[in-house]
């Protein structure tokens, strides 16, 4: 589903601040596993 991803990573990039995101890549790394 190449229309969800980005929208969820979207969403979650947008929920936490940058830097948060860059100290706790748990969000991202569990969107790559998807």
């Amino acid at each position: 589903m190449p229309l969800i991803l980005p929208q969820l990573a979207a969403d979650t990039l947008s929920f936490p601040p940058p830097s948060q995101a860059l100290t706790e890549p748990d969000g991202l790394l569990a969107f790559g596993g998807i």
